[in-house]
C-alpha cells in the first residue's frame, strides 16, 4: 500500500464518512430552519453537519495533515502490520478512531447544550415565579371588575332570593354604579356567574329592569363620591348625576339564547332603558387591550377610584356607613 493508495483510502474513508454525516444531519436541519425552530435537537444536527464537513475536508487533506498531527501514524503502516491474514484490521482501527472522535464531538456538544438548557429553564422558572400574579387568561369577571378605569364607581354584591316552590338557592349578584363626570351621568353594570342557568339569568334581568332604582338608592346611601373640575365653583356629587338609563349585563353562558336577549331588549326599551350584553366574545376581543388589572378581586361595598389621567378632575370619596 503506497502513498497513492493511502491518499485514496483516506479520501474514500474520511470523505465518505463526512458525506454521510452531512446528509443525515442536513435533512432534518433544513426543515427546522424553514420553521425557525432552533431548539437543542437543531443544534445537534448542526454540530453533526459540521463534524461531517471536517471529515470531508480531512479526506482530501489527510496526507498534508497527518504528518503534523500524528507523524508515526499512516494507513500504509497499519496495512503492513495488520495486513494478511487480517486485511480488515487497519480499516477497523481507523473506523474506531473516527467513531471515537465523532462520539467525543457530539457528546461534548450535547453536554454543552444540556447545561445551557438547564440555565435557561432556571431563568424561566424565576420569571414565572415573579409573574405569578399576572393573569394568562382574561376572564369576563376581570373585565367587569377592572373596566372603566378612568371613572369612579361604587361596587357591591347583592343577594337575591327567587320566589319559588320549592325555594331556590340564593343568587349573588355583583354590580357597579359608575359615574361619568365628563357627561355628568351615571350607569349600571351587573355580573352574572357563568354557572347561572339561562332561565334564572332571564328572571334576574327582568328584576333589574323593575328595580334598578333600588341599586342606585343603595349606592347613594352607602357612599358619597364627588368630582370637581378646575373651572367648577363647586363639586358635583354622584348622587346628583342623571341616570343615563344604560345598563350593562356581563353573562357568558353559551345557552343564553338570542331569543332571550331579544325579549329583554324589547322589555327594557318599553321601560325607557338601554341594555347591552357582554359575553364570551367580549372577553375574547379584549384579551389583550384590557386595562391593567387590580392585584386583588374587588370586595363588596367598596369605592373604586379612577386612575390618574392628568385631566385635572379632582375626586373625593367617603363611606356613609360602616
Amino acid at each position: 500500500m503506497d502513498d497513492t493508495s493511502e491518499q485514496k483510502f483516506s479520501r474514500y474513508f474520511f470523505a465518505g464518512l463526512g458525506m454521510l454525516l452531512m446528509t443525515v444531519a442536513g435533512e432534518p436541519a433544513l426543515p427546522a430552519i424553514a420553521r425557525a425552530q432552533f431548539d437543542s435537537a437543531f443544534c445537534i444536527y448542526v454540530a453533526a453537519f459540521f463534524l461531517g464537513l471536517i471529515f470531508f475536508v480531512f479526506g482530501f487533506g489527510w496526507p498534508q495533515i497527518q504528518p503534523l498531527l500524528w507523524p508515526n501514524f499512516s494507513f500504509v503502516w497499519l496495512c503492513r502490520k495488520y495486513g494478511k491474514p487480517h486485511p480488515m484490521s487497519s480499516l477497523v482501527i481507523v473506523s474506531t478512531i473516527g467513531a471515537l472522535i465523532g462520539a467525543l464531538f457530539l457528546g461534548g456538544s450535547w453536554w454543552l447544550l444540556s447545561r445551557l438548557e438547564s440555565r435557561a429553564s432556571a431563568t424561566i422558572s424565576k420569571g414565572d415565579t415573579a409573574s405569578e400574579n399576572v393573569p394568562h387568561h382574561v376572564t369576563l369577571k376581570q373585565l367587569f371588575e377592572n373596566g372603566w378605569p378612568d371613572l369612579p364607581a361604587y361596587y357591591n354584591v347583592s343577594t337575591l332570593q327567587a320566589q319559588a316552590n320549592p325555594p331556590k338557592p340564593e343568587i349573588k349578584l355583583a354590580w357597579r354604579l359608575n359615574g361619568d363626570f365628563s357627561a355628568m351621568s351615571k350607569f349600571l353594570e351587573f355580573f352574572l356567574e357563568r354557572a347561572l342557568p339561562p332561565k334564572d339569568a332571564l328572571d334576574i334581568c327582568v328584576f333589574i329592569a323593575d328595580h334598578y332604582q333600588d341599586f342606585i338608592d343603595t349606592a347613594n346611601s352607602e357612599v358619597d363620591i364627588a368630582g370637581r373640575w378646575p373651572t367648577d365653583t363647586s363639586a358635583t356629587h354622584l348622587k346628583d348625576m342623571v341616570f343615563s338609563k344604560r345598563i350593562f349585563i356581563y353573562y357568558e353562558n353559551p345557552d343564553f339564547s338570542l331569543e332571550q336577549k331579544g325579549s329583554l331588549e324589547v322589555l327594557y326599551k318599553q321601560k325607557g332603558l338601554s341594555i347591552s350584553f357582554r359575553g364570551a366574545e367580549y372577553a375574547w376581543l379584549h384579551r389583550e387591550d384590557h386595562p391593567p388589572f387590580r392585584p386583588q378581586p374587588l370586595t363588596p361595598n367598596s369605592i373604586l377610584l379612577p386612575r390618574a389621567t392628568g385631566s385635572g378632575l379632582e375626586i373625593s370619596a367617603m363611606k356613609l356607613s360602616p
